[in-house]
């Protein structure tokens, strides 16, 4: 296959990056279960809309409008991440 001759498909490339400090006030106040939750689940998923938005507002005023990352199932992403791992 030549790959000179093929042509560029049209799109958005982009690479974002977040990271973001949490803090719970009074963790001994928190059972463990709402903490755990609190500190993988809920972050990753406010980490992961916060990007969302990122990346709509960057693209908003390019040449194919915005674009928006579709829906992440954040259990399926934290079960593969562990499957990886272990």
């Amino acid at each position: 296959m030549n790959f000179a001759k093929k042509k560029p498909l049209a799109g958005y490339k982009l690479m974002v990056e977040g990271g973001g400090t949490f803090r719970i006030q009074d963790p001994e106040k928190v059972e463990e279960n709402l903490r755990n939750n609190l500190s993988q689940f809920s972050t990753l998923n406010m980490m992961i809309n916060n990007l969302r938005n990122i990346i709509y507002q960057i693209t908003n005023l390019g040449p194919m409008g915005g674009y928006l990352l579709p829906p992440i199932d954040i259990s399926q992403l934290l079960r593969d991440k562990a499957a990886e791992q272990g």
